[in-house]
């Protein structure tokens, strides 16, 4: 490193790190903003939280990369840290993030977007542990 700050690397390498305590902060603060009539709107909320704690579990040290790259890519890097960030942030976080506001302003149909894929991820965590018979990045957290 040349010892000048740069975003683009700091995040692709601390982006899981730092779900942890944001989501925790999020969490927290959801009974400030909850009411009577946006209840259902908080609980659908509160699963990019949840989320970003299981993000911390399989991602924050790499091991979810090296587990995919040793298993699905049988050795091979198919699977770099630079593309984990991406797939996470655009695929959970925005894609979570429009669908609550196609939710609040368009149909509540759109909520099953965000759950169904938090389903379909803990589905996949738990597949994969039983076919290989072994721990996978994420499944403690995915099964919770």
């Amino acid at each position: 490193m040349n010892g000048r700050y740069q975003l683009g690397s700091w995040i692709v390498d601390n982006w899981s790190r730092m779900a942890l305590p944001s989501a925790v902060l999020a969490l927290c603060s959801l009974p400030i903003f909850a009411s009577a009539d946006n209840l259902s709107l908080i609980l659908l909320y509160s699963l990019l939280p949840l989320y970003m704690i299981h993000q911390y579990e399989e991602h924050a040290h790499g091991k979810f990369v090296e587990f995919f790259n040793s298993t699905i890519g049988k050795g091979r890097e198919v699977l770099t840290k630079t593309s984990a960030f991406w797939i996470n942030v655009l695929e959970v976080w925005v894609l979570f993030l429009v669908s609550f506001y196609l939710a609040k302003y368009v149909s509540i149909g759109f909520a099953f977007v965000p759950i169904y894929t938090t389903i379909l991820n803990g589905i996949t965590h738990a597949i994969a542990s039983l076919i290989l018979r072994r721990y996978n990045p994420g499944l403690y957290t995915s099964i919770l």
